[in-house]
């Protein structure tokens, strides 16, 4: 009796140990299963990328996975693998880990950087392409669905153009020149410009990009660009187009920053904020061109009193209004007694230079003052001052300007009255 009761514990032990592998196989079957059902679907762009030899690459890509709408477990890649086309051999891992919680669908953007030392052993291994791949899977593991991109491998620019097949769009170089063949460029105010763009490419597609300006009165250290106009519009599969400008602002003297960008979202770095529209330096051009200020004529401040005569600290100085002033400035310069009777300072016999002493600044609705407190300490009293006024917008430039006047200083008015000849 005991022997039975110890072959039927047996058995049932063996039972349930055979039950619980059971049921963990199916467990994990149906892991994998709902795993593997989770992701509907995959899409990664670009669908292509071309890698030139001898030079760092750098790749923007864009992973979008669809899930079943009762997945909320979320999503998980490990990594990127280069893959050799030929025999599946993984080459090298790239990237990290993209994950995401919740219910799809789902949206990464990463950059690959691919070093030289690192592409140009692909070359050696005379492949003419390699894969990009990612394996999505809920974050229990198991199965997973894979999205690819091809890497084309060229040893040139010229020769990608020459033997590329259509295909997405992929951007080569960007080159803007103005009308001398540079990227700086000169022009008088108001003046017409424009330039050209270049745009060397393989592929077929939508060009999105945006024109960029920035104004002289920003910093160039950190240039505030505004938009100036944008860019949609299909090209073809020549390899090469060209773009004019749009017509550049001149009306304002001074240096302009100028810049166009492919605004493409699938060609977007994920360094790049959303507020920037410039993702990296191979997707810009920059230039730069100066707007110098036309040489308007001053025009002339008459009435200019007092000139050749005594003055005291009461005496009122004064001149005839210039209706577009906004400012006036009064300049005073010392004279040597024996030069007291010049003019102008710019007489081409005078060989000693009046020396600058004293100014003042007035508003523009001012046509007369008396010196000020100032002014009044720095003459001295019985010696000749040589004066003149100017008159500026509201810029700071010079609108006009009055002859230089001279005049006699006496501190006491008891001896010399005010306006009288010398």
């Amino acid at each position: 009796m005991n022997n039975l009761m110890k072959v039927s514990i047996a058995t049932r032990l063996n039972l349930a140990r055979h039950l619980f592998q059971f049921l963990s196989i199916v467990f994990l079957m149906l892991v994998a299963s709902s795993t593997y059902a989770a992701v509907t679907s995959l899409k990664v762009s670009p669908s292509n990328k071309l890698i030139i030899k001898d030079q760092n690459a750098s790749v923007n890509l864009r992973w979008q996975i669809a899930t079943d709408p009762n997945h909320t477990s979320g999503i998980a890649s490990s990594n990127a693998r280069i893959i050799n086309p030929q025999n599946g051999e993984v080459l090298n891992v790239y990237g990290s880990v993209l994950s995401a919680n919740g219910a799809g669908p789902f949206s990464f953007i990463e950059t690959l950087t691919l070093p030289e030392v690192d592409t140009n052993l692909w070359f050696t291994q005379g492949l003419k392409s390699v894969v990009v791949k990612r394996t999505f899977s809920g974050p229990a593991g198991g199965s997973g669905k894979d999205a690819q991109m091809i890497l084309q491998l060229s040893n040139s620019s010229l020769s990608a153009s020459r033997e590329s097949t259509s295909g997405e769009l992929n951007i080569l170089n960007l080159k803007f020149e103005f009308e001398n063949g540079t990227v700086l460029a000169q022009v008088e105010q108001d003046s017409s410009l424009q330039g050209t763009l270049t745009l060397q490419y393989t592929g077929t597609g939508l060009l999105e990009g945006r024109w960029l300006i920035a104004e002289p009165a920003g910093s160039y250290d950190e240039p505030l660009y505004r938009t100036l106009a944008l860019i949609k519009k299909n090209i073809n599969g020549n390899q090469r187009s060209t773009f004019k400008s749009p017509e550049l602002p001149t009306t304002s003297t001074g240096k302009y920053l100028l810049r166009f960008c492919v605004t493409n979202r699938s060609m977007r770095s994920e360094n790049v904020r959303s507020t920037e529209v410039c993702s990296s330096e191979e997707l810009m051009s920059n230039a730069a061109y100066l707007v110098r200020g036309t040489s308007a004529k001053l025009m002339h401040i008459s009435g200019i009193q007092p000139d050749q005569q005594s003055v005291n600290p009461s005496t009122t100085f004064s001149w005839n209004p210039l209706a577009q002033a906004r400012v006036y400035q009064i300049q005073f310069f010392e004279l040597l007694p024996t030069k007291a009777s010049l003019a102008s300072s710019r007489d081409p016999a005078e060989t000693v230079q009046p020396e600058f002493l004293v100014g003042m600044m007035l508003q523009g609705n001012t046509t007369q003052t008396p010196l000020s407190e100032l002014v009044l300490s720095k003459l001295q009293s019985g010696k000749h001052y040589l004066w003149r006024v100017t008159a500026h917008n509201q810029l700071g430039h010079v609108l006009g300007s009055s002859p230089e006047a001279t005049f006699h200083y006496q501190a006491d008015a008891a001896k010399d009255k005010p306006g009288a000849k010398q």
